[in-house]
């Protein structure tokens, strides 16, 4: 009896290993993919469906922000760092 649990839990401990790892080497692609398509809208804002969303949601597209960075200004409307953020995850699951 003592042999059947020991090798249960054994084959039980192998097979959530094996769901880790596999969700580890997911996860690194959706990262990777969120930073990509969070760079490519932040350079290109029009990239679909990031704007299109905002503006149904209901962004003020009229409300800034001002980011200062190693002494750099950057200021711009909100639309375009939401439609970054929402293309990001939205591309990085469908990559996942």
């Amino acid at each position: 009896m003592q042999k059947r649990v020991k090798e249960f839990i054994e084959k039980a401990v192998i097979l959530i290993l094996t769901f880790v790892i596999a969700f580890i080497e997911k996860a690194k692609i959706f990262i990777v993919a969120f930073v990509i398509f969070l760079t490519v809208t932040l350079a290109c804002a029009e990239l679909p469906p990031g704007k299109a969303i905002s503006n149904t949601v209901g962004i003020n597209p009229n409300v800034t922000i001002r980011i200062v960075w190693h002494g750099t200004y950057w200021g711009d409307t909100v639309i375009p760092l939401t439609s970054a953020i929402l293309n990001g995850v939205i591309y990085g699951i469908i990559t996942w």
